[in-house]
Parts: structure tokens; sequence; C-alpha cells
């Protein structure tokens, strides 16, 4: 189990550094659709208020039913205290909040085919192909 948390880590390591760009890599919007929001998310609970509305798409929508900010997640306790300290939130630190994502859901994916009954190799290399996939 811990080398299915520590395996995304090592393998996207180069993204946790800075200067690396994860969008510019992987071709997605990353930036846009993830980065921005979660910034604004920690500008506000760093404040001590939840935010409820977001006005910059169209005429607004609940800020909390954005997935990719994801509003009730427990982690974000800790990042907006790294906010708080750190006086802001940078690409880079959005890289590695991803990074350790991956290796969250490694760990739920692996644990989910056992639930299946899959095999513990089929469950690791499934586990595996798919964290490695998103590069």
């Amino acid at each position: 189990m811990a080398i299915l948390f520590i395996f995304p880590l090592l393998y996207f390591y180069p993204f946790t550094i800075g200067g690396c760009e994860f969008s510019k890599t992987i071709g997605k919007d990353f930036y846009a659709w993830s980065y921005f929001y979660k910034l604004m998310l920690y500008d506000y609970l760093s404040h001590g208020k939840i935010p409820l509305w977001t006005p910059v798409e169209g005429c607004g929508i609940p800020f909390w039913s954005r997935p990719f900010i994801q509003l009730q997640y427990p982690l974000n306790i800790p990042y907006t205290l790294l906010y708080k300290v750190q006086g802001g939130y940078t690409y880079t630190d959005h890289q590695r909040f991803v990074i350790l994502g991956y290796s969250i859901l490694s760990i739920g994916l692996f644990q989910w085919l056992r639930s299946l009954n899959q095999s513990i190799l089929t469950a690791f290399v499934a586990t595996v192909i798919t964290v490695i996939s998103y590069r």
C-alpha cells in the first residue's frame, strides 16, 4: 500500500520541484479549470469565509457545485494554512496538490479493485497504469 502512495510522488517528481509546468507537458487546461478556483477558495477560507457564489462564469454559479473546486475536500484545510503562511498559493503548490491527489487515488483504486476480488497483482498493475496514464 505504501508503495502505491509513494509511486505517483516519485513518478511525477519533476513537477513538484517548480519550473516544470504540468499543463505544458500533459496538454490539458489544468490552469484555467483548476488552479484559479483553488486560489480563490484558499483566499476566502484564509479570511474565515466560505464562498457561496462564483461570478466569473456567465451570470455566476454556486461555488460549492464546481467539481474542480472541491469545497468539501478535507485537504483544503492544510492547503489553506499553507496559503496563509506563504502569503499565497503558487502554480507549483497546485501541481503538488494534484499529484498528492493521484497518490490518494491510487490507494482508493487499489482497495476498490481488491474489493471486487481482483488479485493483488492485477489490482496493483491496473492502479499503476491508471496513475501513470495522467502524464
